[in-house]
């Protein structure tokens, strides 16, 4: 994805590496491919990312929009099959959030 110009003063990217998403940026990743919302958090997936099943991250909104005085991102929860009763197995985890 490429931005028309800079992020605004309200603006911010989402990226591997950002925000409080694990990883670096790489080719391929489909970052972002599904996105959902909730009033706390963005949902962003993953499916080919550097997990090879895919993963899905909740982002808090105040990783995106805000910090606070020390500039510190609050957790990003990850979801991935294999951990955290989400059954192992399968591809393109994160494509699809709901």
């Amino acid at each position: 994805m490429t931005l028309v110009g800079a992020p605004g003063p309200h603006n911010d990217v989402l990226y591997a590496g950002h925000n409080g998403l694990p990883g670096a940026p790489g080719a391929g990743q489909r970052m972002g491919q599904a996105v959902g919302v909730s009033p706390t958090h963005i949902y962003v997936g993953m499916p080919t990312g550097p997990n090879a099943q895919g993963a899905a991250y909740a982002v808090p909104w105040r990783n995106v929009t805000s910090h606070d005085a020390s500039g510190a991102d609050q957790p990003v929860t990850v979801y991935q099959p294999g951990k955290d009763g989400i059954p192992s197995g399968g591809k393109a985890f994160g494509a699809v959030i709901r």
